[in-house]
């Protein structure tokens, strides 16, 4: 299928393999828009200064894409196709204009959802897990503290969906890598930390639970 349509429309396997993945199962966000938001972002002091008190660095803001869509910081969502299936968006003003702090990525001329299904953020991390860490992951919660986390060389991972959904698809992601768990200590964090160990211990080399102090 992909063959015949590379032939029709004349364009590369992997071009038409991207084009009939976005039609036919999900859509995927243009690399162009992306990489508008990012250049908006290196433009827009008050989202750089944003960034960096949030303690990301500018190497892993760059490698993520980190970006702003003039309203809010855009958190491209890659699937292991290299392709952008979603776009987490994060309002810094939220508390004071009543709008919600994150949603994900719309579109006018698409009805899906760009939200479904659970993702991990930002999966570059399992790589950087067995090559520069040991073979060490921190699942969290949030973008945000993923992020911090890589900034210090730590490789942490995040759910798009919270720390309530564990899509069992994640768990062959954690084959053979020692995890630590360092879910929120809150209600929801002290409910659900369990889930991901159940589904990945017998899989992991080891499951530990990180308990965050309480402030």
């Amino acid at each position: 299928i992909i063959k015949f349509h590379a032939d029709v429309t004349k364009t590369s396997h992997e071009a038409a393999a991207s084009d009939l993945y976005a039609k036919f199962i999900h859509p995927v966000i243009p690399d162009a828009k992306v990489r508008q938001w990012k250049r908006l972002a290196s433009k827009t002091p008050e989202i750089l200064a944003y960034i960096k008190s949030r303690m990301v660095s500018d190497e892993v803001a760059d490698l993520v894409n980190l970006g702003y869509d003039g309203r809010r910081i855009t958190f491209p969502i890659v699937d292991k196709f290299d392709q952008v299936v979603n776009t987490k968006k994060y309002d810094i003003h939220a508390k004071k204009n009543g709008r919600p702090k994150m949603i994900n990525h719309r579109d006018k001329l698409d009805d899906r959802s760009f939200g479904s299904p659970a993702r991990l953020f930002p999966i570059s991390s399992f790589a950087m897990a067995r090559e520069k860490c040991g073979g060490r992951i921190v699942p969290c919660e949030g973008e945000w503290d993923a992020l911090a986390l890589i900034s210090i060389g730590i490789a942490a991972i995040t759910g798009t969906h919270g720390c309530k959904a564990w899509n069992p698809e994640f768990n062959e992601d954690f084959r053979g890598l020692e995890v630590v768990i360092a879910y929120d200590n809150d209600k929801d964090g002290n409910s659900f930390w369990q889930r991901p160990l159940k589904a990945i211990r017998s899989i992991a080399k080891a499951v530990y639970r990180l308990k965050i102090p309480s402030t």
